[in-house]
């Protein structure tokens, strides 16, 4: 039965509660009993929790973002669902095993969808992304590098007081487990995503938000894919040795249209297939992270198929979880191997591929 054992903790004593320290548990609301009598909650570090309703328990609810209570009204107790994410504080009952609330603040989940999908937009709009070229903590400024889809260009991301700053969690591929942390804690070489206004140039950008971490790109031939949908193996295109890519729900799979009839170079990729690239650095050639916003999800890869992937980084032979997946990515990567093979003064096929793959940090 749902939340086992909380009637009979709801007839302990008033003095019987007070007796308790005060305890909060904040997370997501994951069920909801019946009879409106308490709530299952999974908190932030995983630990699900039994909170019991009273006829005192004062429920507000809370718009998200919101740093007091000023903005909070009242709510009844049959509104809260699961997926709502809640703050309930009270005592524990005798046996430690459910937190009886005298308060519970509630952030709905229709409101937090509806805050999310604004943070995507704004970070679709005035956002940017790269790999980390340079730090100067003295000038509190980061150079990032853009991959594009013809050429890379470069961008000075302005930090301030005011910056927050996030970083993935290790082996995390979600924006909301990403935590504070400092910009000593950025190096060359990371993933950056900032958001911000740029300069009149382009060429730079005040960071209101960034979030980074340390990802690998890779790409290559799909050799097979897990029946189960759990992943799939990727023949490395620089190593030639199979790799183990493990999706969740949380990856990003987009997949390249093919080229239309007779569409050749990179006009191809902006005539051919149709594809508007409104999102220009500075009125320079499109960078692939509005390339990667601009294209629909997929379904999945199929074997045979070229792609290039972010992933998290993980010991050689164990699986790597894969944060953006592009399929269908053969004509990029040529097209990038031939830009690059004029640039050094070689054949193509004579060097790697040059093309980082965006994490597509943020919300």
């Amino acid at each position: 039965m749902l939340l086992r054992g909380l009637l009979i903790a709801l007839t302990l004593t008033a003095a019987g509660r007070a007796a308790s320290p005060p305890v909060r548990v904040v997370g997501v609301v994951t069920a909801v009993d019946p009879e409106g009598k308490g709530l299952v909650v999974k908190s932030d570090d995983g630990v699900e929790h039994t909170v019991g309703i009273m006829e005192q328990t004062r429920v507000q609810r809370v718009p998200p973002g919101e740093k007091d209570l000023s903005k909070a009204t009242p709510a009844a107790v049959s509104e809260l669902a699961a997926g709502d994410r809640v703050l309930a504080r009270g005592e524990m009952s005798a046996d430690g095993r459910v937190l009886l609330a005298r308060q519970i603040l509630v952030m709905t989940r229709d409101d937090l969808a509806k805050k999310q999908a604004a943070e995507r937009a704004d970070w679709a709009k005035r956002g940017a992304g790269g790999i980390v070229t340079a730090v100067n903590p003295e000038a509190r400024r980061i150079t990032i590098r853009i991959p594009g889809l013809e050429k890379d260009q470069t961008l000075e991301v302005v930090l301030s007081d005011g910056t927050k700053i996030r970083r993935y969690a290790p082996g995390s591929v979600r924006y909301a487990d990403a935590k504070p942390s400092t910009l000593a804690e950025i190096e060359r070489g990371d993933q950056l995503r900032v958001l911000g206004n740029k300069s009149a140039d382009g060429r730079q950008i005040a960071a209101e938000e960034i979030v980074s971490g340390a990802f690998q790109t890779i790409a290559g031939t799909v050799q097979s894919v897990h029946p189960d949908g759990s992943g799939f193996v990727l023949k490395d295109s620089r190593s030639g040795k199979p790799v183990s890519i493990r999706t969740t729900t949380d990856t990003v799979l987009k997949r390249l249209p093919d080229r239309g009839p007779g569409a050749g170079g990179m006009g191809g990729m902006g005539m051919g297939m149709g594809m508007p690239f409104g999102g220009r650095m500075g009125g320079g050639s499109p960078d692939l992270q509005r390339l990667l916003e601009f294209l629909p999800p997929a379904d999945g890869v199929k074997p045979g198929e070229t792609v290039l992937l972010a992933a998290t980084r993980a010991p050689e032979s164990q699986p790597v979880t894969a944060i953006t997946v592009l399929a269908n990515a053969d004509v990029l990567l040529a097209m990038r191997e031939a830009i690059a093979s004029r640039q050094r003064g070689s054949a193509v096929g004579t060097g790697p591929w040059t093309l980082d793959m965006p994490a597509m940090m943020g919300p």
